[in-house]
């Protein structure tokens, strides 16, 4: 039977809130850090953390006091403790390394853990990751970064690097992509390149995956994907009436609290895209389900906003932004209306500031 030897965490953003406009939504982070912190023990695996360990590079005394207590936990257990910065906790000092010294920093350093040579690369801009990648050591066999990678993102989004940028190793950690993915890829070398993002470890934002994770490497080579329990978050969409008659009718269903969580986490988060245009729908929703759970009411008009586009917005935009969104995206996805919504608007700084509110950002 095989054995795990390291435990691979990403982007565990640990702060009391991820959502400030939902105050009463706390210690998801935490609860995650807990089960990771029990399993290392369980199983007597160092741990190495891809980056964004803490939400912010000003963590509160909270999040501050949760860190020691964990790394004084593996520190007692003699379990080593590797980490990277993330672009959220990108301090010098390190801070994980500030707050405790058995967290050991590991950026532009080669380390061994579980039989392999590593080496660690904090996040770092564009205009400075492709030298840093080009100076990895020649023996590395495995490298922990946390980079925005276009082989992940894809070409809407901005990227930093590739995986074609990666020399010599054989293994890629990364940190930042909040999906738990599993991807095989080529190297800077041409070498086969099996690339693992762990993931966030507790939802960040209302439209990641809600099944969360983190790897551990067996003494086999095999490589594990490990669950957490995490607040039940559900989602919904309501495009008429009658599909808000129905969600209501069946309330009890979606406002089920999940017993097995700590009392905190109990209380689901439900994510309700709606038609704006449906009578009375926002003051039903908060009367009615607002109470039992965590809303966040996002209200859209697809039909509608898509017609509203000016004219000059096509213009100036080559005239055919909106038909040329079909082209890197389904017309039916969140996407596709979020991007029209702003293109409809007179001032997208502000509509996107709006979008941010509904979403509870």
């Amino acid at each position: 039977m095989s054995k795990p030897i390291l435990a691979m965490v990403g982007d565990l953003h640990l702060a009391r809130h991820a959502w400030a406009r939902h105050p009463s939504l706390w210690g998801d982070a935490y609860y995650a850090l807990e089960q990771i912190l029990a399993y290392c023990l369980a199983k007597k695996t160092p741990l190495i953390l891809a980056g964004d360990v803490l939400d912010s590079a000003q963590p509160s005394a909270e999040t501050v006091r949760v860190v020691r207590t964990f790394l004084n936990c593996m520190e007692e257990a003699a379990l080593r403790v590797f980490v990277v910065a993330g672009q959220h906790d990108r301090a010098s000092p390190n801070w994980l390394q500030a707050i405790h010294p058995w967290a050991t920093h590991v950026d532009q350093r080669q380390f061994t853990v579980a039989g392999l040579r590593w080496y660690g690369l904090d996040w770092r801009p564009e205009g400075e990751i492709h030298k840093e990648l080009a100076c990895v050591p020649t023996d590395t066999e495995a490298v922990v970064a946390h980079q925005v990678w276009g082989d992940l993102v894809g070409p809407v989004i901005r990227s930093e690097c590739r995986f074609a940028e990666v020399p010599r190793a054989r293994l890629l950690l990364t940190g930042d992509y909040h999906k738990h993915v599993r991807a095989a890829s080529k190297g800077a070398g041409g070498q086969d390149l099996a690339v693992l993002s762990p993931g966030a470890t507790a939802q960040q934002a209302v439209d990641e995956p809600v099944e969360k994770f983190f790897f551990a490497l067996c003494d086999d080579g095999v490589v594990e994907s490990v669950p957490l329990l995490s607040r039940p978050f559900r989602r919904f969409e309501l495009s008429n009436a009658d599909q808000l008659d129905a969600f209501l009718a069946g309330a009890v269903q979606h406002l089920e609290l999940d017993l097995s969580l700590p009392d905190h986490l109990q209380r689901p988060a439900l994510w309700i895209r709606y038609d704006a245009e449906i009578p009375g729908v926002y003051d039903r929703l908060a009367a009615e389900v607002g109470g039992e759970a965590h809303l966040f009411l996002s209200p859209v008009r697809p039909r509608a906003v898509e017609q509203a586009v000016p004219p000059e917005a096509r213009r100036e935009c080559g005239g055919h932004m909106v038909d040329s969104l079909r082209l890197v995206c389904e017309p039916d996805s969140a996407v596709y209306r979020d991007a029209v919504r702003l293109l409809a608007s007179g001032d997208a700084a502000s509509e996107l500031m709006t979008m941010r509110s509904e979403c509870g950002l």
